[in-house]
């Protein structure tokens, strides 16, 4: 699959509740449609991996920091998206199944990359995964993946992937500034062998020494992407795709009380 024929629809969106953003990344990967879409969170939320169970949420907490919650398509560890831009990219799969897993975690990857210099950041693409101690870990920014982003050995952007039959889906969250709260703090019995997250991970603030905003990153990306020859439309979502993708929120949505995993 030769990405750069595609056409490639770029949709700078709206902040949107957690359930109706993770249906709208799915409703994508289900169409086959290639697109990128950048968004934010409103209120604030925490995301699950798909698998990640529930019923160790500590929802009063959640609730006194007015954080949402919601569960992703995709695996992987528990995410604060609180000061964050968060991307998604959904990509066609030819009939071998190409771009492989590994091959599209690379090829985002080198575009987050190129945008990221673009800030003067000593930022690295990571070839291996960051070696953690433990295991088990409640915070997705508590360990690290291949090709993900990190600076000086401390992660700054996590993404996880799920495939499709025809499309993949890869999504993650690129850190402007600290959250409020770790992500192991929104866990009843913490595990205690987790790190901290601000020693293993970083922020774009940190590496910057300013608060840069999401749009001059999502602007700069796009003078990437367009550069790299890939033809890019700038889109909206649709009040049709908005209409199905709330239908589709129950699949993403997390409750209290919730003792067993969704799907």
């Amino acid at each position: 699959m030769n990405l750069s024929r595609l056409h490639w629809r770029w949709i700078d969106d709206v902040p949107r509740v957690g359930a109706v953003q993770m249906a709208l990344d799915e409703l994508f990967a289900l169409r086959g449609e290639p697109v990128f879409r950048f968004y934010d969170w409103l209120p604030a939320t925490v995301s699950l991996g798909f698998h990640q169970r529930a019923n160790r949420l500590d929802f009063d907490k959640l609730s006194s920091l007015g954080l949402g919650v919601c569960r992703r398509p995709t695996g992987g560890r528990a995410v604060v998206h609180d000061q964050v831009l968060t991307y998604s990219v959904t990509a066609p799969l030819d009939e071998e199944g190409k771009p492989a897993l590994w091959e599209l975690y690379q090829w985002i990857g080198e575009l987050w990359l190129d945008t990221l210099l673009g800030f003067d950041i000593p930022v690295e693409l990571v070839e291996e995964p960051l070696a953690r101690p433990g295991a088990n870990f409640d915070g997705c920014f508590a360990s690290g993946n291949r090709f993900e982003l990190a600076c000086r050995g401390r992660k700054l952007l996590g993404s996880a992937q799920r495939r499709y039959p025809k499309t993949a889906l890869q999504h993650g969250s690129l850190r402007l500034a600290f959250p409020r709260i770790r992500a192991s703090e929104l866990f009843i019995d913490v595990n205690k062998n987790e790190p901290l997250e601000e020693t293993v991970a970083t922020t774009l603030e940190e590496e910057c020494g300013r608060l840069v905003s999401a749009q001059a990153i999502q602007d700069w990306m796009y003078g990437v992407v367009s550069s790299a020859g890939y033809q890019l439309e700038r889109s909206q979502i649709t009040e049709e795709e908005l209409a199905e993708a709330s239908r589709m929120a129950e699949r993403f949505t997390v409750r209290a009380k919730q003792t067993v995993e969704v799907g």
